[in-house]
């Protein structure tokens, strides 16, 4: 009876052993399912093909494989979605759980890659039965291993696109598997799962850091860039954050999906957007930008809902090594005495056809962007405050004085406003040139001795230390509402059209003259009590 049982137990065991290889090879061949019992039953069995799970395939591998495995088990889900329309591509559709088989190159796949057909094979749900070759993982960070024969190499060896990733694809962005479209370039010969995890159904999800796709832009927050939102070295994905949804659900999408700085819900906009300088007609996705991302955050509350409190920011300061949030969305408040025509248009009797340059001489008053000055990339740019022109405004703040510095900031507004009527000598006409200043001091820039340029005179970015009254002129570039104060020649007037330059002590517009008064200091008008000397008035 023994004998019989022993000899029912080995045909038993050889059936099963038959099985096993009709199934795809031996379990000795795959030391990470040593155990057969771990997924199969020979007696009682609830699933297909002696398997312990009745729910199929994909429910027993995600038994260990799931979400939440523990210790040196891979994380996983099956490969399904609905961009491309609804599609699921189990575990056993790429992998066969008992070893690892050879390719039709003669190679070997790892990763139990692909069905046993005489060689490694795919069924793919557009495109057939396809060879399938996965012998390396690829470039990772700290693992040397070949490009070729990863999971997408991009034909690099001139067989086709076997990759376990590309052989599928028909209509991604990237790395399909004909030359039907699409971008073969993509990170090619690099370890796909790095970003495209197997537990987030290999959909984009980031790689532990989003330096590792975004490099370029990584590279923006660093030296030698001097104008950008996060300081330095110091930048973290939590500062990405701070302005952006991705990674996660959004990450991909063809939408740049940023956060609202108020409450946190996404806004998304199209990516690419540009201002072009060259026309008057304002881009509805710059202004929409502008109005409820950018100004959201410059205005007097920060950025209280997308603040990286991980790393230390705060309301106004919201990233984790940033200076504070300028309120330029007050400065540009159209109620205020003096602002460039960002939330709306100005009525500035000297802005027009004959001060302006091309394009915005045009239509009247005109309306600009935060991005007529300031680039449009938000990361971070070569030129201090993300200027589209260089100035050093940290010396100029500093009080490092010189005509050099005063050359910038002529350069930097005669991007809008015409050089030959502010820049250059000559007697006065009708676009505030002085009637009884010396031609040499006509001109507003630097030419002139002037080593604050247009600033001298206009409110923008420095103070001039010594001057009574004058205590407005810093941050004062997009806007602002001074009253002169105490020591002021005109105290208690308003100011109007910038008129809080470094080196004015007071300024008023005498409008039953016509006229408009300036209280210089260091311009040194010596005798001025308070108005200028009748007869000697300096016209507009």
């Amino acid at each position: 009876m023994n004998k019989i049982a022993g000899i029912g137990f080995n045909f038993v065991s050889f059936l099963f052993a038959a099985f096993l290889i009709l199934q795809g090879g031996l379990f000795a061949d795959n030391p990470s399912h040593p155990e057969c019992l771990g997924c199969h039953n020979l007696h009682m069995a609830p699933g297909q093909a002696l398997t312990n799970d009745a729910l199929g395939i994909n429910s027993l591998c995600l038994s260990c494989h799931g979400e939440g495995a523990v210790g040196s088990i891979l994380e996983a889900d099956v490969h399904s979605g609905t961009k491309y329309g609804a599609f699921q591509m189990g575990c056993a559709d790429c992998h066969n759980a008992h070893n690892n088989i050879e390719n039709y190159l003669g190679g070997t796949n790892i990763k139990q890659i692909g069905h046993r057909s005489g060689s490694a094979i795919i069924t793919t749900p557009n495109s057939g039965v396809k060879n399938v070759v996965l012998e390396s993982r690829g470039n990772f960070p700290g693992v040397d291993q070949p490009t070729l024969n990863s999971f997408a190499d991009g034909d690099e060896g001139g067989t086709g696109y076997d990759g376990v990733c590309e052989v599928c694809h028909t209509q991604t962005t990237h790395h399909r598997n004909d030359n039907s479209g699409g971008d073969h370039t993509h990170f090619v010969g690099d370890t796909c799962t790095r970003c495209h995890t197997h537990l987030s159904n290999f959909a984009p999800a980031g790689g532990g850091t989003c330096s590792v796709c975004h490099s370029t832009i990584w590279d923006k927050f660093a030296s030698p860039n001097q104008g950008h939102h996060v300081m330095g070295s110091s930048v973290t994905e939590d500062d990405c954050g701070v302005c952006h949804t991705e990674p996660g659900a959004n990450h991909m999408d063809g939408d740049l999906d940023l956060r609202d700085p108020d409450d946190g819900s996404t806004i998304s906009f199209p990516k690419g957007i540009v201002r072009n300088r060259t026309s008057s007609t304002l881009e509805t996705d710059v202004t929409n930008l502008q109005n409820f991302f950018c100004l959201k955050c410059h205005d007097s509350d920060g950025a209280p809902a997308t603040k990286n409190t991980t790393g230390g920011g705060t309301d106004l300061s919201p990233f984790s090594s940033s200076g504070t949030v300028a309120n330029v969305d007050n400065q540009f408040d159209q109620i205020n005495d003096y602002h460039h025509a960002v939330k709306g248009t100005v009525g500035n009797p000297y802005c027009n056809s004959s001060t302006m340059e091309a394009p915005w001489d045009t239509g009247g008053p005109h309306k600009i962007t935060c991005f007529d000055c300031h680039d449009l990339s938000g990361h971070g740019a070569p030129n201090q405050r993300m200027l589209r022109t260089a100035v050093d405004v940290d010396a100029f703040a500093a009080g490092t004085l010189s005509v050099g510095l005063g050359d910038q900031i002529e350069t930097y507004c005669t991007e809008c406003h015409k050089y030959d009527e502010y820049g250059t000598t000559g007697t006065a006409g009708g676009n505030s040139k002085f009637e009884y200043h010396g031609s040499n001091q006509n001109q507003h820039g630097s030419g002139g001795g002037n080593t604050i340029g247009c600033m001298g005179c206009h409110g923008g970015i420095r103070d001039e230390s010594g001057i009574s009254g004058n205590g407005s002129a810093t941050g004062n570039i997009h806007g602002g509402g001074y009253s002169w104060g105490s020591n002021s020649w005109a105290i208690g007037s308003s100011t109007q059209f910038f008129m809080v330059g470094g080196w004015n002590s007071g300024w008023e517009l005498n409008t039953s003259a016509g006229k408009s008064g300036c209280g210089g200091g260091t311009c040194n008008h010596p005798g001025r009590v308070s108005k200028l000397t009748p007869g000697k008035e300096y016209t507009n």
